[in-house]
């Protein structure tokens, strides 16, 4: 998110002259600013074509639903050092924005879309530790287990089994 916002608002001038030399030949008028956001969208969001990236394998595990809570338990892969684990609760909704409104604050809209859709980190487990926890809510928990040279991954959705029993209400007084 932050190399994102930097590069919104960087300006390189020669940078800018050789694309504009380089992408205006295929339109007959280039907009520099258009360029920019290109450049920003291809590179800071998709990533450079060249990096290598380490594809994600399938992290194992167990979970289950017990008395309201998930349990969750990860199989710890060879060669992995960390389990970084991180929850986004379901029904998270993005503000509505008028598309006519030429004064939106970015930096603050980019906060709100952090906010909205991160996942929130909730635990980092390392190699002494037990690697599972529990949970209590609806919404996608996200399992990541890294080493030198290997990721693997999980996502679960967590959404309350239709046959659970319903949470008791608070007793009348």
């Amino acid at each position: 998110l932050d190399t994102q916002k930097r590069a919104r608002d960087a300006r390189n001038p020669m940078v800018e002259k050789i694309l504009l030399d380089i992408e205006g030949k295929l339109e007959e008028q280039m907009n520099a600013a258009k360029l920019r956001r290109d450049q920003m969208l291809m590179y800071a969001i998709l990533g450079d074509p060249a990096t290598r990236l380490h594809l994600p394998q399938r992290l194992r595990g167990k979970i289950k639903f017990v008395d309201g809570k998930w349990n969750w338990q990860v199989t710890k892969p060879e060669g992995t050092t960390v389990l970084h684990v991180g929850f986004r609760a379901s029904g998270q909704k993005f503000p509505q924005l008028n598309a006519n409104d030429k004064n939106v604050d970015l930096d603050k809209l980019f906060a709100q879309a952090d906010d909205t859709f991160a996942f929130k980190p909730l635990k980092k487990l390392g190699n002494g530790d037990k690697w599972a926890g529990t949970l209590k809510g609806e919404g996608t928990l996200r399992l990541v287990a890294i080493g030198p040279g290997k990721i693997y991954a999980a996502g679960i959705k967590l959404v309350t089994p239709r046959d659970a029993p319903k949470p008791m209400g608070k007793p009348k007084q």
